[in-house]
């Protein structure tokens, strides 16, 4: 989401400068609550992973939400039948994979995989209207 700062941002006041800043907090931490609430949980690794960061002074002010779990983009994306390469997983140095699902051990040839969940994009299109509320006055 890009939003252009108004032209007059020039001539805005220390406290009008301080206010957007804090607007600016507040819109991010919202997305990022956001993010949070919409992102799969098994472990919650995922969930707190997601944080938040303010970049910039200004007009050039930058709030962003960041997703550090080494995995987010495979959920985002899907693996296997469902992700980038659509191939499914299969292992690479032995006959079988073998892993835990629901207690369970398991040994399988391969498997098709997880399908995209872009919950970040979900997070984004539910925050925006509360975003622009947030932001009103200091952008167009």
């Amino acid at each position: 989401m890009k939003l252009t700062i108004r032209d007059d941002f020039q001539s805005w006041s220390k406290e009008k400068v301080s206010g957007f800043r804090k607007a600016m907090l507040r819109a991010t931490l919202y997305l990022e609550g956001k993010a949070v609430e919409k992102a799969p949980v098994v472990t919650s690794n995922l969930r707190n992973s997601i944080s938040t960061n303010l970049e910039g002074v200004g007009a050039a002010l930058r709030g962003i939400v960041s997703i550090a779990s080494k995995y987010a983009q495979y959920v985002i994306e899907g693996t296997g039948i469902y992700g980038p390469t659509g191939q499914p997983i299969k292992p690479k140095s032995k006959k079988a994979l073998a892993f835990m699902y629901k207690g369970q051990e398991v040994v399988v040839r391969s498997v098709k995989g997880s399908k995209p969940n872009p919950f970040h994009e979900e997070a984004l299109k539910e925050a925006e209207p509360k975003i622009m509320e947030l932001l009103e006055g200091y952008v167009e």
